[in-house]
C-alpha cells in the first residue's frame, strides 16, 4: 500500500513537472514572438521615416534605393559598422550597427 502511495505522488509530481514545463515554454515563445513582432515594426517605421525624409527632399521615390542590399536604411553621413555574419542579440539580429559618436554640448561636456 505504501509502495503504491510513493508511485502515486512520485507520478503526480511528474504530471505537475511536466506541466510547469509546458507552460514556461509557451511562455518562452509568447515572448519570442511578441520581440519578433515589435523587431519587424520598428524595422517598417524606420523604412517608412527614411522614405518620408527622402520622398519629401525629392531625391527618390523608391523605397529600394534608400536601402542598403540588406534592407538597412542608408545612414548618410553617420559611421556604419558590417558584419560578414549576422549577429544576433535578444532575438534582435542585424549585420552592421550605426555607430555613435558624442557631440560636446549640454549632454555629452567632452
Amino acid at each position: 500500500m505504501r509502495r503504491e502511495k510513493e508511485a502515486e505522488a512520485n507520478r503526480l509530481f511528474l504530471l505537475q513537472q511536466a506541466k510547469e514545463e509546458e507552460e514556461l515554454e509557451t511562455q518562452i515563445r509568447a515572448e519570442q514572438f511578441r520581440q519578433q513582432q515589435q523587431f519587424q515594426q520598428a524595422q517598417t517605421q524606420s523604412q517608412a521615416m527614411m522614405l518620408r525624409r527622402t520622398t519629401s527632399s525629392g531625391s527618390t521615390d523608391n523605397v529600394s534605393d534608400i536601402l542598403t542590399p540588406g534592407g538597412i536604411p542608408a545612414m548618410g553621413d553617420t559611421p556604419v559598422e558590417e558584419f560578414e555574419d549576422e549577429i544576433c542579440i535578444d532575438g534582435v539580429r542585424f549585420t552592421s550597427v550605426k555607430l555613435f559618436h558624442p557631440r560636446r554640448g549640454r549632454f555629452f561636456p567632452i
